[in-house]
């Protein structure tokens, strides 16, 4: 992933449909690895959409990311929405985490 090569070519992607769930989350995971974690939260939030089965580890990355930003009401929001349609659809392997994570920015 730190390839310039690969950089770029999410870049592109993104240019062609900045909607482009896996190019959003991959550019992020890249940026974060960098210590660009605020730019990063810019495509997390787009990732998050459209909201379905993969949604929840979606905001709990997002939680995550703004919590280590100190934004802790912003987190607890991602990732009580995360919670919510984790229990939603099903996902119950990310309903423990999430539940955790929540739990923690009371």
């Amino acid at each position: 992933m730190g390839r310039p090569g690969n950089v770029e070519q999410l870049q592109l992607a993104l240019e062609d449909d900045s909607q482009h769930r896996q190019a959003n989350y991959l550019l992020c995971k890249h940026l974060a690895e960098t210590g660009r974690t605020r730019e990063a939260i810019t495509y997390l939030r787009k990732a998050v959409s459209p909201e379905d089965e993969k949604s929840p580890w979606f905001y709990n990355s997002l939680a995550v990311a703004l919590r280590q930003m100190g934004e802790r009401d912003e987190a607890r929001a991602a990732a009580s929405r995360g919670l919510a349609l984790a229990e939603q659809n099903g996902v119950g392997d990310a309903v423990g985490p999430l539940r955790q994570l929540v739990n923690a920015l009371r």
